[in-house]
């Protein structure tokens, strides 16, 4: 009963009892809501612990309490609206039964940058997805295409015209000879 009622007054965190206002204090807590009403408005379907974390990371400077990015779920949890959001174990979202195509974020994010980007570069870029999830993404998207030792880009940045075609037939045809 006691560990319940603890439960009301503040958040569990590795088994530890923190006052909200003890982990981000109002300023920073109407930053942090702003920001997450603002991407729901336009238009993002979940929103990533992580992402809120290194998006914000000036403004958590200050947060001494706040250890890391996985903190924040229980937090959210706390200050939001119970009925406005659906909280997950990586990401956040307004619709219960959300969908995370992390195909289309990685294809997203490759035709973003414009360039082919080695694993560490893409996992920084995409910090809230686990390597793992990438790495498995990478490995079987056919529109991910290797560049050279793991660096990989999107297939439709891939440019090639009509004079390349016959460079690279006519290379063929010279080394057939």
């Amino acid at each position: 009963e006691l560990e319940v009622c603890l439960r009301k007054c503040g958040i569990m965190w590795e088994n530890r009892l923190f006052p909200a206002e003890g982990i981000i204090d109002n300023p920073i807590k109407d930053i942090i809501l702003a920001y997450i009403n603002e991407n729901f408005d336009n238009g993002k379907k979940v929103l990533y612990y992580k992402a809120i974390y290194n998006d914000l990371s000036e403004v958590f400077v200050y947060c001494f309490n706040l250890t890391e990015a996985m903190m924040l779920k229980p937090y959210l949890e706390y200050v939001c609206n119970p009925e406005e959001y659906y909280f997950f174990q990586e990401y956040m979202a307004k619709e219960k039964n959300v969908f995370v195509d992390h195909s289309s974020e990685i294809e997203e994010f490759l035709l973003s940058v414009g360039k082919p980007l080695s694993y560490e570069e893409i996992y920084a870029g995409l910090s809230h997805v686990s390597k793992e999830v990438i790495y498995s993404e990478i490995k079987t998207n056919h529109n991910i295409i290797l560049n050279e030792k793991e660096h990989y880009y999107h297939f439709d940045l891939f440019e090639f015209s009509s004079e390349d075609a016959n460079q690279i037939t006519q290379f063929i045809n010279d080394e057939i000879a």
